[in-house]
């Protein structure tokens, strides 16, 4: 099957119609990315920069990082897996950072096995779904029992792409929190939502280290 072509048309509609933009096919949303990473890189790791110093300390064991796109976030040395539709946005992590595992894939369906990761993040991606319930699904079957999954949610409205522009406590509590047993969040550098969702397996462990 040959792949979509995004041509200049296309372009001007997507920038200036957000149905047309809501309308296309992640598929297709994904080659477009695909031609503007290599050149977006510098300047959309220098806009998120401030933001991993928020999330890196509780970056634990084995890592899996869904719809990773491009990053510097991670260093040697960590067991990380980062898993992203985009080939562009692989080949580059491969290129600049060899010794990470990143992995093309669907985020709401990574055929990776469950329970496998202590750590699982979703950064800057649910924004970028109308239904992103399963991406929150997909990251609970990876997890381990007594792990973390990491949800990091912009409060500034910097991409067309994004269904949800502006996130509030209100909403990050009906639509991200309700998913799971127990949940923290913090406003980050008031630019962030950093949530931590946790399932029973970890509350029950944290009440017998605390009884300890």
């Amino acid at each position: 099957m040959p792949k979509p072509v995004i041509t200049k048309a296309v372009k001007k509609r997507y920038y200036r119609n957000r149905q047309f933009r809501e309308k296309m096919t992640i598929e297709k949303k994904t080659v477009w990315w695909n031609g503007v990473w290599e050149n977006k890189y510098g300047q959309y790791i220098g806009r998120h920069r401030p933001m991993y110093k928020g999330i890196r300390p509780y970056l634990q064991g084995h890592i899996l990082d869904l719809g990773i796109g491009v990053t510097d976030m991670y260093v040697e040395g960590q067991d990380i897996t980062g898993l992203d539709m985009s080939t562009e946005c692989m080949r580059i992590m491969r290129q600049r950072h060899p010794w990470g595992n990143w992995v093309l894939g669907d985020a709401a369906d990574t055929k990776l096995p469950s329970a496998s990761f202590d750590t699982v993040v979703l950064a800057n991606i649910l924004e970028h779904y109308k239904d992103f319930t399963p991406l929150i699904y997909e990251a609970k079957r990876l997890i381990k029992p007594d792990g973390t999954i990491v949800i990091v949610l912009s409060l500034e409205n910097y991409d067309v792409d994004h269904v949800y522009p502006k996130w509030d406590e209100e909403m990050i509590r009906t639509k991200v929190t309700s998913h799971f047993q127990r949940a923290e969040i913090e406003l980050y550098d008031e630019r962030w939502w950093i949530i931590r969702g946790y399932n029973k397996n970890y509350e029950d462990k944290l009440q017998t280290k605390n009884s300890n």
